[in-house]
């Protein structure tokens, strides 16, 4: 398991382009540096925004992505 703050959020830097596709491509990043496979990515509010963004944008990438 991997959690992180989206850019902008807990300790993160804080920029000031707050963007579904922004944060999904920050996922699919950190996943790829982590040497996930397809990960199963799982947010709440906004961070299930973000899941379900980076599932539909990186499909090659994301294995699912699951918000509420």
């Amino acid at each position: 398991m991997v959690a992180l703050d989206l850019t902008g959020h807990g300790d993160s830097d804080h920029r000031t382009d707050y963007d579904p596709l922004v944060w999904a491509r920050e996922v699919v990043a950190v996943a790829a540096a982590t040497g996930l496979d397809r990960p199963v990515v799982i947010g709440h509010s906004m961070g299930g925004w973000v899941a379900v963004t980076a599932g539909v944008e990186h499909p090659a990438e994301v294995g699912a992505g699951r918000g509420d």
